[in-house]
């Protein structure tokens, strides 16, 4: 299952038309503001942080948060549960 969160209308308009699940998620941030650094930048981690907050809080059993430029290659569930199992986390994070 795939869930997207879309930070402006036409996309997310462009992904309703494509029958992609999703919907639209509050953010101050204009498209030209996103560059590494600036404060749009910022408020999109701060957006990106509560929107997982909210998935959390539904109580779902794995969430697997990516942000759009990430490739998976391959299923990555079965190394996440690995990861959890050895070391019994309730959080698994990386960064760039």
């Amino acid at each position: 299952n795939h869930f997207v969160g879309c930070t402006d209308d036409e996309l997310r308009d462009e992904l309703v038309r494509r029958r992609v699940r999703c919907a639209r998620v509050a953010s101050t941030m204009e498209r030209t503001e996103a560059k590494w650094g600036s404060s749009g930048f910022a408020a999109m981690g701060r957006t990106k942080g509560a929107l997982v907050l909210r998935l959390l809080e539904l109580d779902v059993a794995w969430l697997l948060f990516l942000d759009l430029d990430a490739v998976v290659l391959r299923d990555p569930l079965p190394y996440l549960r690995r990861a959890v199992d050895s070391t019994g986390a309730d959080l698994l994070m990386h960064s760039d």
